[in-house]
């Protein structure tokens, strides 16, 4: 049998595992996915190649690099063209099932301006078969939570507002209160009862599965006991940081809101407290541990049917979460913590390499070739490498040094052009690539200043652009950034040519 359940977390930091230790490892409660790694291999230097949402999923779902596919905000839409995982899976003869979301917009030129799609920031991607669809306003879990007796507050967003009767204990904030909804009722359990159920009828069957979960990703609010799962005097503070010298670290530093965040905020996040800000931490930590549990759920169900020795898993996340670091909250910017996931992969053929560690690079493109090997789906180009060699217990001597990764600032929604119109781009000049190693962060913007952090530099606060004694250093790697763009340079076709004997393709590794 051919089974692949891919987990798809939203905002979960790499970081944030309780097996990795470290100041955010121990005071991570992940039992579920540390028993995972247990099981199989963990890649510790794992990045999502663009953010936010949208793009991300995109990249994964294409195993391609933002570049390519130019789904580079929520709401762009994807060119139909290229082969997604779904397709690809029914290529396969494997049917793909969808628990969640992939904040996915249509083709316009697949369909008509008064398409409903469009009203969206994000629908289904064409392929999979939706189980329980998140969409943008998560109706299939409304209806659920209002069958239950619940009322549906007018913004829904009120559902992830402090209980009322909550009163903070003395040096707490509301950051710390929980969640009006029940753990039983959450969206996590939700979700994770109709991936159970649809599985319940498939055990004969190959199936994949996407399960996309919305947490940890704001507001941050837990469920009760969960608010309260990790003690806040051991949750460390991000590190000491003002904002850095460039106008869009400034800019974020000026306007990033707390309402985002936490739904009772008011005013800018850089005006939070180290109180509120320690319980935000904690309350994040909290999220990860019900969220965890949940996943739990699901591995004792293939467990109990059998079905997990024969399901490769897949445990990642779209992007991470700064949680204070750089005096922020969320997914902005060039910084780690906003691009570096988890990445568990457990292949039930490999367990002599069951706990393997791997410190390699890698890039969200590299789950989609990763899993269509393992269903044995023909090879399609694509930007990412399957990881299946790491699974065996090898290293290729030939893996990247390094990761690319992308991001825009565009909002073409917003009426002042968001970022980018705050910092006077025009929407093509609103990209910005990052090359990132173990030495260096170099950023390069088509309308900022680049941004350049070195080793000595842990927590990326210092831009040393522009340095004359880094000069050579900076050319080098926007030469590097220069070579990994041309290499992966749109290339659906270009692996064909015609000629006497008719049509020939050549291994994209030729």
């Amino acid at each position: 049998m051919r089974k692949v359940l891919l987990i798809l977390a939203d905002q979960w930091r790499a970081d944030a595992l309780g097996a990795l230790g470290g100041p955010i490892g121990n005071v991570a409660h992940t039992p579920a996915i540390d028993a995972l790694m247990a099981r199989g291999v963990t890649f510790t230097n794992h990045h999502t190649v663009t953010s936010p949402c949208g793009p991300s999923r995109a990249s994964l779902l294409t195993g391609l690099y933002a570049m390519t596919h130019r789904s580079v905000v929520n709401g762009t839409p994807l060119d139909a063209r290229f082969t997604t995982l779904p397709v690809a899976a029914l290529g396969a003869g494997v049917e793909p099932l969808l628990v969640g979301y992939t904040t996915t917009t249509p083709d316009p030129r697949t369909t008509t301006p008064v398409d409903p799609r469009f009203h969206r920031s994000g629908y289904v991607m064409p392929g999979f078969l939706p189980i329980a669809p998140f969409h943008a306003g998560q109706e299939s879990y409304l209806a659920f939570l209002a069958a239950r007796g619940h009322a549906i507050p007018d913004p829904v967003d009120d559902l992830w507002a402090p209980d009322p009767a909550w009163v903070p204990p003395a040096g707490r904030t509301l950051a710390a209160a929980p969640c009006q909804i029940p753990a039983e009722a959450s969206d996590n359990a939700f979700y994770t009862s109709a991936a159970i159920d649809a599985l319940r009828v498939r055990q004969d069957r190959d199936w994949l599965m996407l399960l996309a979960y919305f947490r940890p990703h704001p507001p941050f609010i837990a469920p009760d006991p969960w608010h309260a799962l990790v003690d806040r005097g051991a949750v460390p503070l991000p590190p000491a940081s003002g904002a850095m010298d460039h106008p869009l670290a400034a800019h974020l530093a000026a306007t990033t809101t707390q309402k985002g965040f936490i739904r009772h905020g008011e005013g800018l996040v850089a005006d939070l407290t180290e109180a509120a800000i320690r319980d935000i931490r904690a309350t994040y930590f909290g999220m990860v541990g019900e969220l965890d549990h949940q996943i739990g759920r699901l591995i004792a169900h293939l467990e109990a049917t059998g079905e997990l020795d024969h399901t490769l898993i897949v445990f990642s996340a779209d992007h991470g979460e700064l949680l204070g670091e750089h005096g922020l909250f969320g997914k902005h910017g060039w910084w780690d913590a906003s691009y570096r996931v988890p990445l568990v992969i457990v292949d039930p053929r490999r367990k002599d390499t069951a706990g393997r560690r791997v410190d390699a690079y890698t890039e969200s493109v590299d789950v989609m070739p990763t899993i269509l090997e393992w269903l044995g789906a023909d090879p399609i180009a694509l930007d990412g490498r399957s990881l299946a060699p790491f699974l065996a217990g090898q290293t290729p001597t030939d893996w990247r040094d390094g990761v690319m990764l992308e991001f825009d600032l565009r909002d073409l929604k917003s009426p002042d052009g968001g970022v980018a119109g705050a910092l006077r781009l025009a929407a093509n000049q609103a990209g910005a690539v990052v090359w990132r190693d173990a030495e260096h962060t170099y950023v390069r913007f088509a309308g900022l200043p680049p941004v350049l952090h070195t080793a000595d530099d842990h927590h990326q606060r210092t831009n040393r652009a522009g340095d004359p004694a880094l000069a050579s250093l900076e050319r080098d790697l926007a030469g590097r950034l220069l070579d990994r763009r041309i290499a992966h340079a749109e290339r659906t076709l270009t692996h064909y040519q015609a000629g006497p004997g008719g049509l020939s393709k050549f291994s994209p590794s030729w």
